[in-house]
């Protein structure tokens, strides 16, 4: 706790009396610095596309300077960096839960919404992916179901690739450092045609591991993944715009460094478990969104398709006992299509409205098989279980909203939104047990359906006295729908209920000091019923989801961004939340009221500054010291409350060196090698951590052409 209000102190000096918030990234003349300034930032997320100052919502963008300095590799490595907003790195790609004012899932499907260039990504599997050629991510705190529907309970997510229309030349880019780590980039955008821009990008990024595993002297988690990008702009006509958007990756990777921890003694043994892991994934991406504009109003369509496999192969037990080893592999299919209509800016009456459907198709193989230790387990060395499942989604909404402007005083605004979701379940399961001499078993099958159908409402009121201040007031329906557990050892943990909230905000969004100072803060309070709780299977060997009676959480969050001279910019974001179990009996015995809900930091920090050094001008454009604070905690790993992770924070350092069209970087994160748990959980009666990352340095190099 030292250290946060180290670096609270260290930024209240650097600023300015006052306030905090989310901004465009631009270059400004500052000795080549580049500024943040408050011209017209578009935030595209939202299907307004409003400028973010006028949003009545708590926002955060992260533009390219950003995305730069962070040397961020994908979104874990924004957790805690945007109030609020935790990604725990544990794992591997498969492993990559999103949480947001505490709303999130470990399993099943996310309660954060993910969209990639208009793609909705409805599955935690393919979370995380590496950024490559993005131009801003754009995070939205709070249910955006109204507009965006399933997903979306504790907020959204939208990454944005560059588009060619806005950035045309060529970039080299080529990253070292420990560890073995490497990553290589190029891309290419160029107008081909009257009206027809055409941009390609591909990547490379390989890392040797970061943790040995102690049983063979290997690293564990070694990781490589590659990939590709193709993006168009096509304006047709005056009135008709195409956009096209495609994406490729694969990655292969060891992944799941755990090691044993004893809880009542705080000891953490080695990485040692004797059967190697891994984890492997490709993944494709398309969209194509046609807009016609102008008009009377508006109209985007949207049609979008996501195909990814993967394969899991991993020791259950992570000792050097032969115990249990289990393989999945899955296999998934997502179409969607959108129609937005809206009306044209400039009116006291705005509106938009559409329609949204998906089809998702998931075949899934898991088989578990028992190894020459397991008779422990009180199973037969050689047998195995296999589960076949196959669990199609369907659903379809309609959404409206509607504002008007200057309602009885000038720049007082209501906006009233409402969508109606239905949405289909199916599955088809089928459990096999394979004796050590070839016997099978069928368990008898599950053929089963879900519907579900809500209506999620959203009511805001803002007031801005003038551009530089807004204040706001929302009311907002949250909404997630039930589903099937895919692993069950138990009729009655066949499938969870739909969980739903009750959110209210507060919030303020100033300009400040001529554009020089920004301010964003918001209050929230989320009243929660039926809180889809992840718990381990009866035998420990697996994970399901179960609902919960009552939960809540509620917090604050607030951002300050200044550039007190010249040749400094400096910048903080908090995140407070203290989501708690109002209700949540499991048995006589176990009655979790009042305990905090696991995988959500108490707090969120991220501090810095950007420093010009105004050295070597005559053969440099800028030298740049850039130095960041970053933590969280606490954070309890357990319903219980009996493990956490307290309060810790890592410092990170950068110096980037421009000349002309010539960028070099050298980078550190985790500068004074903090220790701390990433993750913690239990499984077959031993608890499980994985170490957060060491310290990890490099130089990149990057050329524009």
């Amino acid at each position: 706790m030292k250290k946060t209000l180290f670096a609270l102190t260290l930024c209240l000096i650097l600023l300015p009396p006052a306030g905090a918030s989310g901004v465009s990234e631009t270059k400004g003349e500052a000795g080549g610095l580049e500024l943040q300034t408050l011209q017209e930032v578009e935030v595209t997320t939202t299907k307004e596309r409003d400028d973010i100052k006028k949003l009545p919502l708590s926002t955060s963008i992260v533009g390219t300077q950003t995305l730069e300095r962070t040397a961020a590799l994908s979104l874990k490595d924004f957790s805690s960096r945007i109030p609020n907003l935790y990604m725990p790195r544990y794992g591997s790609r498969l492993t990559s839960p999103l949480y947001i004012r505490g709303v999130g899932s470990r399993i099943n499907a996310p309660s954060v919404g993910l969209y990639v260039d208009q793609v909705p990504y409805f599955e935690k599997s393919v979370f995380d992916f590496d950024l490559f050629d993005v131009e801003s991510i754009e995070v939205l705190r709070g249910p955006q179901g109204t507009l965006y529907g399933r997903n979306t309970m504790g907020g959204l997510v939208h990454v944005i690739s560059k588009s060619p229309e806005k950035h045309q030349g060529t970039r080299l880019s080529l990253s070292g450092g420990n560890h073995d780590y490497l990553k290589s980039g190029v891309s290419h955008s160029a107008q081909v045609a009257e009206g027809l821009y055409v941009g390609v990008a591909a990547h490379y990024h390989h890392t040797g591991g970061l943790f040995t595993n102690a049983f063979n002297g290997a690293p564990v988690d070694e990781a490589q993944s590659a990939g590709g990008r193709l993006r168009s702009v096509w304006q047709v006509s005056e009135r008709w715009k195409l956009q096209q958007m495609s994406t490729f990756e694969y990655s292969d990777e060891g992944g799941y460094p755990y090691a044993l921890y004893q809880k009542q003694t705080g000891v953490l043994s080695p990485v040692n478990y004797d059967a190697p892991s891994s984890y492997r994934r490709q993944m494709i991406s398309n969209a194509l969104v046609a807009e016609h504009t102008p008009g009377p109003f508006t109209l985007l369509l949207t049609t979008s398709f996501q195909y990814f496999d993967d394969r899991q192969a991993i020791d259950q037990d992570f000792t050097p006992n032969r115990l249990v080893f289990a393989t999945q592999e899955q296999r998934q299919t997502m179409w969607s299509q959108e129609v937005l209509a809206k009306s044209v800016p400039g009116s006291r009456y705005q509106w938009l409205g559409g329609f949204f459907a998906f089809a998702q198709q998931a075949d899934n193989l898991v088989r578990v098989h028992y190894r020459e230790d397991a008779a422990v387990l009180r199973k037969a060395p050689g047998a195995e279980d296999r589960m076949s499942y196959d669990s199609p989604t369907t659903g379809a909404a309609l959404f409206h909203q509607s504002t008007l402007k200057d309602l009885f005083w000038k720049g007082l605004d209501v906006n009233a939104g409402v969508r109606l979701d239905y949405e289909k379940s199916r599955l088809d399961y089928q459990a096999l047990s394979i004796s050590e001499t070839g016997t099978v078993t069928a368990a008898p099958a599950v053929d089963s359906d879900l519907e579900f159908f809500r209506f999620v409402p959203r009511l805001v009121l803002s007031f801005a006295p003038n551009k530089n201040r807004m204040f706001y007031f929302s009311v907002t329906q949250g909404y997630k729908t039930g589903g099937f557990n895919v692993t069950f050892e138990r009729e009655e943990d066949q499938s969870f209920d739909p969980e739903n909230s009750w959110n209210y905000e507060l919030g303020a969004k100033l300009t400040l000091v001529e554009n020089k100072l920004l301010a964003e803060a918001s209050l929230f309070y989320i009243d929660w019923k039926n809180q889809q709780i992840y718990q381990p299977l009866p035998s420990g060997r697996g994970s399901m989801l179960k609902n919960a009676g009552k939960s809540e959480s509620k917090g604050l969050e607030f951002s300050l961004r200044a550039l007190p001279i010249r040749q400094l910019s400096t910048y903080l974001n908090y995140g407070y939340t203290r989501a708690v179990y109002r209700e949540n009996r499991r048995s006589e015995t176990q009655d979790y009221a009042g305990k905090y809900i696991p995988y959500v930091p108490r707090q969120t920090l991220s501090a810095g500054v950007d420093l010009n050094l105004g050295v070597l001008k005559s053969v440099l454009q800028s030298v740049t010291l850039s130095l960041e604070y970053q933590g969280a905690g606490d954070i309890y790993w357990t319903e219980s409350n009996d493990v956490r992770q307290p309060y810790y924070g890592v410092w990170n350092s950068r110096i980037t060196a421009r000349a002309g069209d010539i960028t070099l970087d050298l980078w550190v994160r985790n500068l004074l090698e903090k220790q701390y748990h990433a993750f913690y959980f239990e499984a077959i009666g031993n608890g499980y951590v994985q170490r957060g990352l060491p310290l990890l340095c490099g130089v990149n190099l990057a050329l524009n052409l």
